[in-house]
């Protein structure tokens, strides 16, 4: 299955998301980036997707305040994004 038709459910099981959310490196934050610019109108599922992980997590290791800003900057840079 291609990630254009990934679910909320999709994502937080995929291995490459998964890393990204928890282990972000500059290979995987390049290839979100690139795959958001090409598909915006799945941004709103992706970061749903990534909320939920950290939110899911955040019993085991809480997410830090750079975390939680980092989240709410994607949502505002997905919602600009779409409105262009």
């Amino acid at each position: 299955m291609e990630y254009k038709d990934y679910t909320v459910d999709n994502f937080m099981q995929d291995p490459l998301f998964r890393q990204w959310v928890f282990h972000p490196d500059e290979e995987t934050d390049d290839f979100w980036a690139n795959w958001l610019n090409k598909n915006t109108r799945h941004s709103y599922t992706l970061y749903l997707a990534r909320y939920l992980l950290l939110l899911i997590e955040q019993d085991a290791a809480a997410p830090t305040a750079q975390d939680k800003a980092d989240v709410k900057n994607s949502i505002r840079n997905a919602i600009r994004k779409r409105k262009e």
